[in-house]
């Protein structure tokens, strides 16, 4: 029998794997000229943003002037910063469309789920 801290670096090891495949198939749908990342910022600063190479939302970070915005100013500003994090990523060009199929991917979860249900 396991123990819990062998089995706890198992979950560790198998989400490291999934996350390094994962990031294999976004550089390989997005194309090698594309850098790793692009970053952003709302108008104001208050909201900064960093997307992957599909322009998926990776990171973002908030000012403390955000407890002073209401819900649709929040709004206004994470959009901002992500489409400026997307006009960096591809220097203004339009992105590609993020393949479906990565954002159904569940293995991550059930891997979690298999910890918590005792499966693993």
């Amino acid at each position: 029998m396991e123990s819990q801290s062998e089995m706890l670096e198992a979950v560790r090891a198998r989400i490291r794997a999934q996350l390094e495949d994962a990031q294999a198939k976004a550089t390989a749908l997005a194309g090698e000229d594309l850098p790793d990342r692009g970053i952003g910022e709302s108008d104001d600063g208050i909201v900064q943003a960093t997307v992957d190479r599909q322009g998926l939302l990776v990171d973002a970070q908030f000012g403390p002037q955000i407890i002073e915005l209401t819900p649709e100013e929040l709004r206004e500003n994470m959009m901002g910063a992500l489409a400026a994090a997307r006009r960096d990523l591809t220097g203004g060009a339009t992105p590609r469309r993020p393949d479906p199929s990565l954002l159904t991917d569940t293995s991550t979860i059930d891997a979690l789920d298999d910890i918590i249900n005792g499966r693993l």
